[in-house]
């Protein structure tokens, strides 16, 4: 009988020493007949292991170790591709609103409504108006005196 034919390791995982082909770890990935596995550029996650590629963080997102994309909290925004840092996810400014998580832009609390902890725009009490982009419930004014 001859010799054992040699075979490259598949993709997603990497040779060890000519006998073993293991898995590379989440946040790596490898091409077929690697003998080491590539970390994900910052921004990019591969969450499986034996990964053939990475992928882009989407906007609203940023990557966490290379393996997760976390959505930006509710009341912060982003619209960064490839985010690396949660920093991205900037805080919307008074009047404005973020309602859900995952958010890449802030929204305007529209008129006869204020802006709760960056999250909701509420309805001004009864018998009551304010301007778009009210910040606070002070904002909002007696209608019956106008």
């Amino acid at each position: 009988m001859g010799a054992a034919q040699c075979r490259k390791c598949p993709a997603g995982s990497y040779e060890v020493n000519r006998k073993k082909c293991p898995d590379c770890l989440p946040g790596t990935y490898s091409h077929e007949g690697s003998t080491e596995c590539n970390r994900c550029q910052a921004g990019w996650y591969a969450y499986r292991p034996a990964s053939v590629e990475c992928r882009i963080c989407e906007a609203g997102t940023y990557e966490v170790n290379r393996v997760i994309c976390y959505s930006c909290p509710i009341g912060t925004a982003s619209n960064v591709r490839g985010a690396y840092s949660k920093s991205t996810c900037v805080e919307c400014k008074p009047g404005y609103v973020a309602p859900t998580s995952g958010s890449t832009e802030c929204e305007k609390c529209p008129a006869g409504t204020y802006e709760v902890d960056r999250s909701e725009c509420v309805p001004c009490p009864s018998e009551t108006e304010a301007l778009d982009e009210s910040g606070r419930i002070s904002d909002c004014w007696s209608a019956i005196d106008s």
